[in-house]
């Protein structure tokens, strides 16, 4: 089979596909959020001469938490639910036999979390680790907080970054790494592959994830405060100008994956974005999107902003016969740039309703929070989004039209906004259970994967000094994952290109399959720790 044979061969692979249910796309994820149970279970009986070794952390962390999620979209595809269960019964075997056996701390210890080396000052930083805070902020912020731990019943969480959101961000980066490349071998079930139209899969979650992950962090979502006074065009402008710059890292990444894609004769599938049209540059023109807007509204209106784009969206999508719909669902390409990269351009408007409604969710999930209570209330307000969300996707899709990620219509940001929701739900009740058990016994700080700093409130009474601990960065993958998770997505791009040139993958069997996909995981994923153990950041801007 010459080359040009072959690249249509692996196109074909990957087009025409149909999807698979959201109850099974939601198994598979709802797997992610079991193995940080699991591994807290196994932090807990290991002894500690092996977690302060970094390769052996480096190993535990990929086995609990890589290998579930890689195994479920690929050799064990067909037994989600068992091995979900599975996960869960041995978890809290071992976590309730731990917490029968450990005794619970002194009411005189004070639990120190490790945070951000940024955050090893004298105070922390509410609202994220780059987020400008004004003064009266910090102690309106600080007063409530000393006035809350009065009550000595209580347990005190004071966020640097919230750790569900972050291991929200670094989940999103993992599956998208794991089915990039699994997704050119026989061993990755054709359901869980992108869609050609309509329908839901294991990798169309991947652009929607990484633009409400931003969302999730942006400035704006982190301090809505700063979103109070007054706008001016002038200003608005000049915000637009400025993010036009920001963004020409995208932009130039965009531009090097398309020369590259097309001078390689790397297989593309042209549905899914354009002929020209890639992730990157609609990551670009959501961002100088999203600042125009956001230059000129509250940021309390940004979800009613959001509606009202993907409601005008849906609107064309659907006047006239549809005619919108089909002409961007057809196979015509022959015109003018907006013809030929049509799927992309279109979708961006779904993306930008999209990443607005996420820093409403961000904004809501960031704001100031001081008792473990008050998080179990923020908890129950995103269970109540999620169900909410999902009776509304279940409405638009009875209704409207069905999920499709090609044209980014109304089902499809509901489908993203409700998956996001569920999984912070997830994530945020797992932070939560762990937080309880470390409080309520001797339960190691190890075993949450980002840590809470946490304040004991029977020492209210005392002169409290937070102590914080400048030890070497954590040892936890999603960490170092989270630390550079743009390089660590541009290196599995790199590496899958790599292994496509090298070998054909149609012709692998699926031991050897397996083999590849989890040496892919492990060099992309212990050159990310090797960087974090260093303390080493990349970024490009």
């Amino acid at each position: 089979m010459d080359e040009q044979s072959l690249t249509v061969q692996k196109v074909k692979f990957v087009s025409n596909l149909n999807g698979t249910s959201t109850e099974e796309v939601i198994l598979i994820s709802t797997i992610s959020a079991a193995s940080l149970l699991l591994r807290a279970a196994v932090i807990c009986i290991m002894p500690k001469m092996v977690l302060q070794n970094s390769v052996f952390r480096y190993l535990i962390d990929f086995i609990v938490v890589f290998l579930p999620l890689l195994l479920s979209v690929t050799v064990f595809s067909e037994y989600l639910i068992k091995i979900l269960v599975s996960i869960i019964v041995f978890a809290i075997s071992i976590l309730w036999l731990t917490c029968k056996l450990l005794v619970k701390q002194s009411e005189s210890v004070v639990h120190s979390c490790y945070v951000a080396p940024s955050f090893y000052q004298d105070k922390v930083k509410p609202f994220g680790s780059d987020s400008n805070v004004n003064s009266s902020d910090m102690e309106e912020y600080y007063a409530n907080l000393n006035e809350n731990m009065k009550n000595p019943d209580a347990i005190f969480l004071v966020p640097s970054n919230l750790p569900f959101v972050t291991t929200f961000r670094a989940f999103v980066n993992i599956a998208s790494c794991i089915c990039i490349l699994a997704v050119d071998f026989d061993i990755f079930p054709r359901r869980f592959a992108k869609v050609e139209t309509y329908g839901v899969s294991v990798m169309d979650l991947g652009v929607g994830g990484f633009v409400v992950a931003n969302a999730l962090v942006s400035p704006e979502a982190r301090n809505n405060r700063r979103q109070e006074k007054s706008k001016s065009v002038y200003s608005g402008f000049l915000a637009v100008c400025l993010q036009i710059i920001s963004t020409w890292p995208l932009v130039m990444l965009g531009i090097i994956r398309l020369v590259s894609v097309k001078m390689s004769g790397y297989q593309e599938h042209v549905s899914e974005y354009g002929v020209h049209w890639n992730f990157f540059f609609t990551l670009a023109l959501v961002r100088i999107l999203s600042t125009f807007v956001l230059a000129f509204i509250n940021i309390r209106l940004c979800g009613l902003v959001s509606f009202l784009i993907a409601a005008a969206y849906q609107y064309a999508l659907n006047s006239d016969s549809a005619s919108l719909t089909n002409f961007l669902l057809s196979n015509a390409y022959d015109g003018n740039l907006l013809v030929q990269n049509k799927e992309g351009i279109a979708s961006s408007i779904g993306t930008l309703a999209l990443y607005l409604a996420g820093i409403q969710m961000g904004a809501f999930l960031f704001k100031p929070r001081h008792t473990f209570l008050e998080w179990k209330k923020a908890s129950v307000g995103m269970f109540a989004l999620t169900m909410s969300l999902g009776l509304a996707l279940n409405l638009s899709i009875s209704l409207n039209q069905p999920v499709s990620r090609r044209i980014g219509n109304l089902s499809y940001i509901l489908w993203m906004l409700y998956y996001a929701a569920m999984f912070l739900f997830q994530y945020l009740f797992v932070d939560l259970l762990l937080v309880f058990l470390v409080d309520s016994t001797s339960l190691p700080l190890e075993c949450m994967p980002n840590r809470w700093l946490m304040l004991s409130g029977k020492n209210a009474a005392k002169d409290i000094k937070i102590i914080y601990t400048p030890v070497p960065p954590k040892l936890c993958l999603l960490s170092a994952i989270n630390r550079n998770q743009l390089f660590y997505f541009l290196l599995c791009n790199l590496l899958t290109g790599a292994v496509n040139f090298t070998i054909n993958t149609l012709l692998v069997d699926t031991k050897m399959a397996l083999v590849i996909i989890i040496a892919y995981c492990l060099f992309g994923s212990w050159l990310i720790w090797c960087l974090h153990l260093r303390r080493i950041t990349l970024k490009f801007w």
